[in-house]
């Protein structure tokens, strides 16, 4: 792969940076530095930045089957390494944490009904232990297929220490799973609009096994934008998967994106090539599928 900040410094110097944090593995805690703190715990990677409302993750991606499951985590972190006693934990439904999010961050999960899925009511976190992990299990032939389902969950109280104020609710995105969804090989070009010398002297190169990921409905992302800056791209397909019809550009803060040309979408070989610009680059990338 290639180095994605090898060419930082010179970056800098043009004035034009692109970051992308995620959160580290342990959250904020309690401001008074003086307790211990309950939170929800980094089973996988959040989706969500710093400046996010909420976490956001996305444990899995669905089959279309009648059972699935995921784990969760919770934490406790502070001054206080250990759980000095068996610490009880409950938890609840928070699907106001999904509408929540929506009206503050622009997302548009939907909060699916509670028949649709199941998880325990309190979980332990064991006397000289940290976390404690339980499952949620899911029905995704009873999910909605055409929406961004994403289930609330939060921290309601618990025998020892406090609940976080930054995280002690959560959502879970669980997306089914996209026929996109795979690696592939990659190459992209950036030979028109502004000339980016962080492609390389020949402006672009090939990436092999790069994936994409499901995460909501005929949506997937790329992990690196353009695999060159932090950050992602996301390439939404139409319904029937015979087109592209939006790109979602982030490294630090979300990007305005042109497509220019959706050049080709074979669903049949899984390959799709699209040129786009978005802060005045543009580009012509195209994936053609080698695994799953």
């Amino acid at each position: 792969m290639r180095n994605k900040f090898q060419y930082f410094i010179l970056l800098v110097l043009l004035g034009m940076t692109f970051t992308s944090c995620l959160k580290d593995e342990k959250y904020a805690l309690d401001p008074s530095g003086s307790h211990n703190v309950i939170e929800f715990y980094n089973v996988t990677a959040p989706v969500s930045g710093y400046t996010a409302p909420y976490l956001v993750y996305v444990p899995t991606t669905l089959e279309v089957v009648p059972e699935a499951e995921f784990t969760v985590g919770v934490n406790y972190a502070g001054p206080e390494d250990l759980a000095p006693m068996d610490i009880t934990v409950q938890l609840a439904e928070a699907p106001e944490v999904v509408t929540d999010n929506n009206a503050r961050a622009g997302t548009n999960y939907v909060h699916p009904h509670s028949s649709t899925f199941e998880f325990p009511t309190s979980v332990t976190i064991k006397k000289g232990e940290k976390t404690a992990l339980f499952k949620v299990k899911v029905k995704p032939t009873q999910l909605d297929q055409t929406v961004s389902n994403a289930i609330g969950l939060k921290i309601s109280g618990t025998s020892h220490a406090v609940v976080s104020g930054n995280n002690g609710a959560a959502i879970f995105s669980i997306p089914i799973k996209s026929m996109w969804e795979g690696k592939y090989e990659y190459t992209v070009i950036n030979d028109y609009g502004t000339i980016d010398l962080n492609f390389g002297p020949t402006k672009g190169f090939t990436e092999e096994d790069v994936e994409l990921a499901t995460v909501g409905p005929n949506l997937v992302r790329m992990t690196y934008l353009w695999r060159v800056y932090s950050g992602y791209s996301e390439y939404q397909f139409n319904a029937d998967n015979t087109d592209l019809t939006r790109i979602n550009a982030f490294s630090g803060s979300a990007f305005p994106v042109t497509i220019d040309e959706v050049v080709l979408v074979d669903k049949d070989n899984l390959t799709f090539e699209v040129h786009w610009t978005a802060v005045g680059r543009g580009v012509k990338e195209r994936f053609v599928r080698t695994g799953d």
